[in-house]
């Protein structure tokens, strides 16, 4: 089957129609990788988009941060960690590659706070819940959210929790 006839299958929302007109297996295949490359490309700018964010703030970022870190208490190390948390939006399993990457310029308990309170609330977690609920709701969960989080981790790192 050509590249054509494949292309007259796929619609603009990724569907097939009359799949089932293709009955070989390499005819199934070359759908397999048509799918597949237009998902890519598709999810590719979002991909490259991700990827600049990220390097400008790697090498921009972190300097902004971490003068604003500089001299200043755990308290404000984990407020800064916090918000970043909250700003950078991640996965739980990339906030732990992100909070690594910050181990030498923030202390022990600003990075926990950044694992604790990124999971919890994010922009994505608020976009989402104003869906549903009323923002004045929204407002004193996410502040309740990050004075938790803050007395938990405060408390622990500052009263000598973990020494490393």
């Amino acid at each position: 089957m050509s590249g054509g006839a494949l292309d007259r299958l796929m619609c603009s929302c990724g569907c097939y129609e009359d799949v089932e007109s293709i009955p070989t297996f390499s005819g199934k295949l070359g759908l397999f990788l048509r799918h597949s490359q237009a998902e890519f490309f598709s999810v590719g700018k979002y991909l490259v988009i991700g990827i600049f964010i990220a390097t400008v703030f790697q090498v921009l970022g972190t300097g902004i941060f971490t003068a604003a870190q500089r001299g200043a208490d755990l308290a404000m190390s984990i407020v800064i960690m916090m918000g970043m948390a909250f700003a950078l939006s991640l996965c739980s399993s990339s906030d732990a590659v992100i909070a690594r990457s910050f181990s030498r310029q923030f202390p022990m308990g600003a990075i926990m706070g950044f694992l604790v309170f990124g999971p919890m609330m994010d922009i994505k977690n608020v976009m989402m819940l104003s869906s549903g609920f009323s923002r004045r709701f929204i407002i004193r969960l996410l502040f309740t959210a990050f004075f938790v989080c803050f007395a938990v981790v405060f408390l622990f790192f500052g009263l000598g929790g973990i020494l490393l």
